[in-house]
């Protein structure tokens, strides 16, 4: 009898102290998909200054034919910033080619990734990022990030 009080207490015990972690975990994580969902304006740049007009252009149109945000010329005015940035630095090795002579030559390979991420223009908390390997052209993969970017808030 005794044993099973001592097991009671344990569980209820476990119970007690594990209800308000988890409760808090589930409303922080909801908050970047509440705030994603709420937000009417986005602003978009990129990192280190101004985008590529052709980037510009692209984030525009495509975020234009979603509908969901409209997009603004000032952070100050935005409720979301939307920025890209991109890296050369992913250095995949070397790849060894042969020369029409016959010799070899060593080609350095190196993969330049894409960026996009959403931030809280209210606090700069990031709510949502996303990355992949350049595709074709600058133009396609803006399109494809802020496809991305739709797919999740259409998971709301």
């Amino acid at each position: 009898m005794r044993i099973t009080k001592l097991i009671a207490l344990v569980a209820v015990s476990g119970i007690v102290a594990w209800w308000p972690a988890s409760a808090g975990a589930a409303q922080k994580s909801s908050f970047p998909s509440q705030r994603l969902a709420e937000a009417k304006t986005i602003f978009v740049t990129c990192s280190g200054g101004a985008c590529d007009a052709s980037v510009q252009q692209t984030a525009h149109k495509t975020l234009a034919l979603w509908g969901k945000y409209t997009v603004v010329e000032s952070r100050e005015n935005a409720d979301l910033i939307l920025m890209f940035s991109w890296d050369n630095s992913k250095d995949l090795g070397e790849y060894l080619g042969t020369l029409p002579s016959g010799g070899a030559v060593f080609v350095p390979i190196h993969s330049t990734w894409w960026h996009a991420q959403i931030i809280d223009s209210r606090d700069n908390t990031r709510l949502w990022d996303e990355s992949m390997e350049y595709a074709g052209s600058p133009q396609s993969t803006t399109r494809f990030l802020i496809h991305k970017l739709k797919r999740r808030v259409n998971k709301m």
